[in-house]
Formats: C-alpha cells, structure tokens, sequence
C-alpha cells in the first residue's frame, strides 16, 4: 500500500486515485499583490536553512508545497544552471591552458587559432542556451508522458517545485567537477555525466511519483519521457547550434 503525496490517503498499486486534497497543486497559490510582489514576498520568507536541508537530502523536494514553497525549486534550477556554467567556464579555461602549452611561444599561431578567450566564451554562450533548452525539454517531456499515462496531469508548477527542490546537491557536482578539470579533464567529464544521468534518474521519478503513474506504467512512463526529453532536445537545440 501507497500514500498519495499531496492529500496522505492510502491506495494499492495500480489504483487510479483522485486527491481529495492537492495542497495547492491544483488550487491558485494565495497572492501576495502581483506577480512581482508575490515573488519579492516568496524571497523574503525563504529559509535558507532548508536549502541547506535540501542539498543534503535531494528527496525532501517531494515534502515541498507548490503553492508555498516555489521558490525553493526556482532557486534550486538557478543554482543548477549556474553550476552547469561554471564547469563550462572552468573547463574552457583548462583547455585554453592546454593549448597555450600546446603553441608554447608560438603566439601567432595561438591568435590565429583564436583560442584566446574564445572557448570559455564559446562554451559557457552554448551551454547557457543548452541549460535552457534542456530545462524547457525535461518540463515538457515529463508533462507529457504524465498526462498521458499517470493518473492525474501534473502542473507545471508543481513540477518546478519538486523538480527545482532537488537540484541543490547537482548544482554542486557541477562546481566539484569543474574544479576537477584543472586537475584532469576526463575526471571533470565523468562527474559531470554521472551528475546529469543521476539527475535524469532522479527527475523521472520525480515525474512519476507527480503524474501518480501505477507500477503497471512506470516503465512505459520513463521511456515514453526519456525518449520524448531527447527528440525535444534535438528539435529545440538544432536551430541553436
């Protein structure tokens, strides 16, 4: 026996069930004067404590309210999109530097390769739109699959709340595997495709326990969303490239 995450009622695995109570999943989040208002009013209350708590234990995301707690996942997606580029900064500074070993003195032959500047700049403009389109894919991919074979349409908000809630600890192994590429940059490139498989894991599940598929469906939700996350991705970045 299961317990539904938003309202604490009991149900069997393979039950549809309907929530009695959503905790704001799928009622309006109480306004605070505006959109703007509302989010300078989110920032204010936010505890920073609890950041901590969710960099520490990812899974705590799922106890996050969407109505309430947004902020949490909105912060947590920033951190994560800035630890994504400042491994791409890292990593193109450690490249800059291994070519400029590599020309030693030769410093017209470096200029007319361009290399000076140009990949760190060329890195972090491009994974700074991939970071994005990733984002808007993964969004799209898990609502997707989920309206289709959970029991219930996530909304996007809640998906950015639990979601964003649990990228704390991700946006760290960035950073570690940034730092990690001044050392070696293959190490640098293992942490961080174990980081971005993990998190795929981790927000594919997230999905589902949002979705409320049944464990008839769960495999067929993590290929339907895994498959719809990468033509999405190719689609959306092609015009980017």
């Amino acid at each position: 026996m299961n317990h539904c995450m938003f309202c604490g009622q009991p149900f069997y695995d393979g039950d549809a069930h309907v929530c009695a109570e959503t905790s704001g999943f799928d009622k309006p989040a109480r306004q605070d004067g505006g959109g703007w208002k509302a989010a300078v009013g989110a920032a204010k209350r936010t505890d920073y404590r609890r950041m901590l708590e969710l960099l520490r234990n990812p899974q705590l995301a799922e106890e996050l309210e969407p109505g309430r707690d947004w902020i949490y996942g909105a912060a947590g997606l920033a951190a994560a999109m800035l630890g994504f580029l400042l491994w791409g900064w890292m990593a193109g500074t450690r490249i800059e530097a291994m070519l400029d070993g590599l020309f030693g003195g030769f410093a017209g032959l470096a200029d007319m390769t361009g290399a000076s500047g140009a990949i760190r700049s060329l890195l972090t403009g491009k994974l700074f739109r991939l970071a994005l389109i990733s984002l808007v894919s993964l969004f799209l991919a898990l609502w997707l699959a989920g309206s289709w074979l959970g029991a219930r349409r996530p909304p996007l908000r809640a998906l950015l709340t639990v979601i964003g809630g649990s990228q704390y600890l991700f946006a760290v192994a960035f950073v570690a595997a940034g730092l990690l590429a001044f050392a070696d940059l293959r190490i640098s490139f293992f942490i961080l495709a174990v980081a971005l498989l993990t998190a795929l894991a981790t927000n594919v599940a997230a999905g589902m326990e949002l979705a409320g598929v049944p464990r008839s469906r769960r495999f067929a939700f993590a290929g339907c969303a895994i498959a719809a996350y990468a033509a999405l991705m190719t689609f959306l970045s092609f015009p980017a490239m």
